[in-house]
C-alpha cells in the first residue's frame, strides 16, 4: 500500500483533486481503511493522518484526540501517534494527560532522551496531587536509562527528603556519588547528617553522611556542628525535648511541626522508655499533623526492632489509626 496521504489518491489510483475532498468524508476514509488493513502498524499510520486532518482541517480536537489514543491502541510504540496526542494534551494543558504522554514517549526511547521524557513526566506527576509515586517511579526510571544524568538523582532525592525518607535519600545520592562522582555532593550529605542528628535511632545513618562529607571537605564549619549535637543529645536531650515542643506548638507549617515531633518521640523513646504514654501522645499529635507520615512509621518500626518487640509496631500503628 502507498504511503502517500488518502487526498491524495483515488481508490483506483489515480489523483483526486484535494479541492474536492471533503475533511470528514477524508477522516471516515482513513478510519475505513484503518479497520480493513490487517497490519496494526500501518492501521495505526492511518488513524495518524486522520487525527491530521482532524487537528489541520477541522479544527476538531477532541476527535484527533480520540484519533491518536487509537492509534496507539494499533501501536502503542507510534512515535507519531504520541507525539500528536503529546500536542493536543500539551495545548488544552492537561498536565496529568501530558505527564502519561511522556512517560510513554520516555518508555519507547532509550538512554539520554529516554532520561530526559521520565524527568519531563516527573515533573508534570509531582505538581499533581496523589500523583508523587508516580513521579518518584519515573525518576528511578530516568535514573536508569541515563546513569550520568543528574536530574533524575536530584529530583529523586529531594521528593524523598520532602517526606522525611532520609534513608532512601542517602541511598539515592550514593548511587548519584557512584556514577558521575561525589564533588558536588557534600551538601547533600550534609543535609542527611543534620536531618537526623537528633534522631537516635538513626545514628548509623548520620555517622555514614559525615563520613562521606568529610571526604570532600574535613574542615567543613558545619561537619563539628553536627557531631556536637550528637555528642551533646546524652546530657542535653531533655532540653532539646523542651525546645522543639515549644517550636512545634508555635509552627505554623503541620509538615514541619510533626518533623519535630518526630524528633521529639525519637528522643524520649531512646532516653526515657519509662514514658510511654508521652511517646504515644506525641505520635499520636505527629499522626494528626501529618498522617501517614513516612518517618514517623519507620520510626516506630526502628523503635520495636531495637526493643525486640516486632508485634508493639504493628500494635501501635493500628492504635494510632483508630485515632487519627
Amino acid at each position: 500500500m502507498s504511503n502517500a496521504p488518502l487526498e491524495n489518491q483515488a481508490a483506483d489510483g489515480d489523483l483526486l483533486p484535494s479541492a474536492i475532498v471533503r475533511s470528514d468524508a477524508l477522516v471516515r476514509l482513513y478510519v475505513e481503511r484503518a479497520r480493513q488493513v490487517i497490519d496494526r502498524n500501518e492501521a495505526a499510520r492511518l488513524l495518524c493522518h486522520a487525527a491530521q486532518v482532524a487537528t489541520q482541517r477541522q479544527k476538531d480536537f477532541a476527535q484527533a484526540e480520540t484519533l491518536y489514543r487509537r492509534a496507539i491502541s494499533y501501536h502503542p510504540a507510534s512515535r507519531e501517534a504520541l507525539e500528536g496526542l503529546r500536542a493536543l494534551v500539551e495545548a488544552r494543558n492537561d498536565k496529568l494527560a501530558l505527564a502519561e504522554v511522556l512517560e510513554k514517549i520516555a518508555a519507547i526511547t532509550v538512554g539520554p532522551e529516554s532520561a530526559l521524557f521520565f524527568a519531563r513526566a516527573a515533573e508534570h506527576y509531582e505538581l499533581l496531587r496523589g500523583q508523587r509515586e508516580r513521579a518518584i517511579v519515573c525518576c528511578r526510571h530516568a535514573m536508569q536509562a541515563d546513569p550520568t544524568a543528574v536530574t533524575g538523582y536530584r529530583m529523586l532525592r529531594r521528593m524523598l527528603m520532602d517526606d522525611d525518607q532520609l534513608s532512601q535519600a542517602f541511598e539515592v545520592i550514593e548511587r548519584e556519588r557512584v556514577a558521575v562522582g561525589s564533588s558536588d555532593l557534600q551538601i547533600a550529605y550534609l543535609d542527611i547528617a543534620s536531618r537526623s542528628a537528633l534522631i537516635p535511632q538513626l545514628r548509623a545513618l548520620t555517622l555514614k553522611a559525615i563520613s562521606r562529607a568529610r571526604e570532600s571537605d574535613p574542615s567543613h564549619g558545619r561537619i563539628d556542628e553536627i557531631v556536637r549535637d550528637i555528642d551533646g543529645l546524652p546530657t542535653e536531650w531533655r532540653e532539646r525535648v523542651k525546645a522543639l515542643r515549644a517550636r512545634s506548638a508555635e509552627e505554623r507549617d503541620r509538615r514541619a511541626a510533626a518533623r519535630q515531633l518526630v524528633m521529639i518521640s525519637a528522643l524520649l523513646a531512646y532516653y526515657d522508655e519509662k514514658e510511654a504514654s508521652s511517646l504515644y501522645d506525641v505520635l499520636l499529635r505527629c499522626m494528626t499533623l501529618w498522617p501517614a507520615m513516612p518517618q514517623a512509621i519507620d520510626l516506630i518500626d526502628r523503635i520495636a526492632i531495637d526493643r525486640g518487640t516486632p508485634a508493639w509496631s504493628d500494635a501501635l500503628l493500628l492504635r494510632l489509626s483508630n485515632e487519627v
